[in-house]
Order: C-alpha cells, then sequence, then structure tokens
C-alpha cells in the first residue's frame, strides 16, 4: 500500500477577489521554480487547519482564518506521493513578510491565475475553487 505525505495549502482570497501568490526561490536540490500558494506539509497528530494557519504564519507573517476544504487530490513534489488538500482562506491582516523560501509574492485577479506558472505540486481544482469561493460570499457568481 502506498503511503502519501499529506500538504494542506491555502488559496487566500482578499476582499477584492484576488488570491495570493508565492514566487519559490532558487534552493539547492528542488527542481522547482515558480509560482505557488502557501502550504505545507502536515505534521503527524496535527490537523490540516491547524498547519496551513502555521505555514501562513511562517512563510508570509499572515495570521489567516481557514474557511474550509475545496479539493482533494493525490501527486507527486520531488517524486514523492503527495496528497494535497486545498482550503480557502482569508486574510487577517495585509502586511506580507516573506522568508527566503519565498522570493516574491502578487495579489493575482482569479481570472488570471492560468497565466502564471504553477508548480505541478499545486493541482487543486480551478471549478471548485470558484464555487466554494462563491458560496462563501467571497466573490460574486
Amino acid at each position: 500500500m502506498a503511503q502519501f505525505n499529506v500538504r494542506a495549502l491555502g488559496v487566500l482570497m482578499n476582499d477584492e477577489g484576488h488570491v495570493l501568490l508565492l514566487k519559490r526561490a532558487p534552493a539547492p536540490g528542488s527542481e522547482f521554480i515558480g509560482w505557488e500558494f502557501c502550504g505545507g506539509g502536515v505534521e503527524h497528530g496535527e490537523a490540516p487547519e491547524v498547519a496551513l494557519a502555521r505555514e501562513y504564519k511562517e512563510e508570509t507573517g499572515l495570521k489567516v482564518d481557514v474557511m474550509q476544504i475545496f479539493n482533494a487530490r493525490t501527486g507527486k513534489r520531488e517524486g514523492q506521493p503527495l496528497l494535497n488538500l486545498a482550503y480557502l482562506c482569508r486574510p487577517l491582516g495585509e502586511n506580507v513578510k516573506l522568508t527566503p523560501e519565498h522570493s516574491e509574492f502578487v495579489w493575482v485577479p482569479i481570472e488570471d491565475l492560468e497565466t502564471y506558472d504553477l508548480g505541478p505540486h499545486v493541482n487543486i481544482d480551478r471549478d471548485a475553487f470558484l464555487a466554494i469561493s462563491a458560496g462563501s460570499g467571497m466573490i460574486e457568481e
């Protein structure tokens, strides 16, 4: 039976309907340099929502409201089996402070997401995201 690493990632949407993308900085041994959503590994015994809030605080300095899961998909990251749990999140602040793990950030309108080079591990269902964010009242249908 295959074992998966579990990763929680958050699509952080502000009041204007833009989502936060982070650009991964070059790192030794990493095969990916591109745009991604904030997220990270879920530690043993940790709830994915808690892991995601921790990752946002560590990587961006932002406190977030982890609202609702909208997608669960399997994939691979750097050759390892991965279960991605994607959540809709809302920022509880505005000042993004990046760590050396990321070199840039940008707030992107939803309709422009497809123009960014998202990594293969950023495996979310855009339609599910749009449906859940519209249902949350965060964007208009």
